[in-house]
């Protein structure tokens, strides 16, 4: 992708020889008056030439009328600027695909944005939207919507027509309840509805066969319906940051369950049944009153990281040891006072536990204890980039999500939440391992 400052782009275009390869075109340290000027220097030609344009992260304030001079325009990435608006002359972009709008100051979409019938993904998320209009309703070509971080209260019946919808993120709103009528969306693979005021899921999320993601943190539940179990295609579930106090039966019939984040709950225990998950990656139990872990952690042949700081947990079960793809478990320094037997694959983590005889002062920060793996030392593996995560200031701003480890995420990196990402802003992680919840 060409990348130039707007200065440099203004002086390409001006040159004696201004042949340059605009079809995937990146724009920095742009204004709006700059970006007029860009497409004014343009020829014809030259304008049609470009399929993807990026413009996030400039300081534009409105979009000149020529940028529906781009005819063959399939891509606009225009987030994290000041809009709040946009020139009716994007309706012309009829072969349009990919929107962002994240991060700017739109109160109210324009109607213009329901003339572009083939789009595929809109991003909305980080504006100041108290309501969408049903008009919505038109883009039936739609498969990604992020509207996360916003100030809805509600949302249009029109999205539950939206039958090619895979990715539906409304994190950090002000939405009461989800109606039944999510039960439409049948080819729906993630669904984020992180930091809202829900309390509860509706019946009907349980019958969207196809979903592989579901992200629920600090919604309030109180508990978790045994039906969970029917999403049998279901690969990351986070309902931490809630007050449960068991988990249901049904979540142990995930076969295909890849992520687990139940952190920051009330949870006592955790059942053996556990070990049915034979495709379990990441576990993070933090925060809960968990007093031991279950051996039958053993029978997770692809587990590599294990979460369980701030717990009651004395003593990690000498079923570890069996865990040939284990790298990090993450513990308080002073809370496991009796490690596994030792053996080479555990011997850092024996002895970063032991260490704390040596520690004079209170020291209150998590261990992130790195394991040796069995067949082959392996690095540590922090994934920053997921869907939206709940976070110690219990603020998500994520706009896209997307990991390159085994269990990233589905979303595009920086457009969903993860509970540690800002929705809506750029992602940043702050946490060692998942947040430091």
């Amino acid at each position: 992708m060409p990348k130039f400052t707007a200065d440099t782009l203004l002086n390409t275009l001006s040159s004696d020889n201004p042949s340059v390869d605009l079809s995937d075109l990146e724009i920095t340290e742009c204004t709006s008056k700059q970006l007029e000027d860009i497409l004014a220097s343009m020829s014809n030609e030259q304008k049609q030439s470009i399929k993807k344009l990026d413009l996030n992260f400039n300081k534009l304030t409105v979009l000149p009328d020529a940028i529906g001079d781009l005819s063959n325009l399939e891509k606009l990435e225009v987030g994290y600027n000041q809009l709040n608006t946009l020139p009716d002359t994007v309706r012309k972009l009829d072969k349009l695909h990919y929107l962002n709008l994240s991060g700017n100051q739109f109160t109210e979409l324009p109607d213009v944005i329901w003339a572009l019938v083939n789009l595929e993904k809109l991003k909305l998320a980080g504006n100041k939207l108290t309501e969408l209009s049903d008009a919505i309703g038109a883009l039936t070509k739609l498969k990604e919507l992020n509207v996360g971080n916003n100030r809805l209260t509600k949302l249009p019946d029109a999205i539950w027509t939206l039958a090619n919808l895979e990715k539906l993120a409304v994190h950090y709103n002000q939405l009461a309840e989800l109606p039944d009528t999510v039960g439409k969306l049948t080819n729906l693979r993630a669904l984020c509805v992180a930091s809202n005021p829900l309390t509860k899921l509706p019946v009907a999320i349980w019958t969207l066969a196809n979903l592989e993601e579901l992200v629920a943190f600090s919604i309030g539940l109180t508990e978790l319906s045994d039906e969970i179990g029917k999403l049998t295609k279901l690969e990351k579930l986070n309902v931490g940051n809630n007050r449960l106090t068991k988990l249901p039966d049904g979540i142990w019939t995930l076969a295909n369950l890849e992520k687990l984040e139940v952190y920051k709950n009330q949870l006592t225990e955790l059942s053996d049944a556990i070990g049915a998950l034979a495709n379990l990656v990441e576990l993070e139990v933090q925060d809960n009153q968990l007093t031991e872990l279950p051996s039958a952690l053993e029978k997770l042949p692809r587990l590599e990281m294990i979460n369980v700081h701030n717990n009651k947990v004395t003593k990690l079960p000498d079923a570890i040891e069996e865990l040939a793809k284990l790298k990090k478990i993450i513990v308080f320094r002073d809370e496991v006072t009796e490690p596994p037997s030792a053996n080479e694959e555990l011997a850092k983590l024996k002895k970063i536990i032991d260490s704390r005889d040596d520690v004079t002062e209170p020291n209150d920060s998590n261990e992130e204890v790195d394991v040796p793996n069995a067949e082959a030392t392996r690095g540590k593996a922090k994934d920053e980039t997921e869907l939206p995560q709940a976070e110690e200031d219990e603020k998500m701003q994520v706009n896209q999500i997307g990991s390159t480890s085994s269990s990233s995420s589905m979303w595009d990196k920086n457009t969903t939440p993860s509970h540690d990402e800002d929705v809506g802003l750029p992602a940043t992680s702050n946490r060692g391992l998942s947040p430091q919840r």
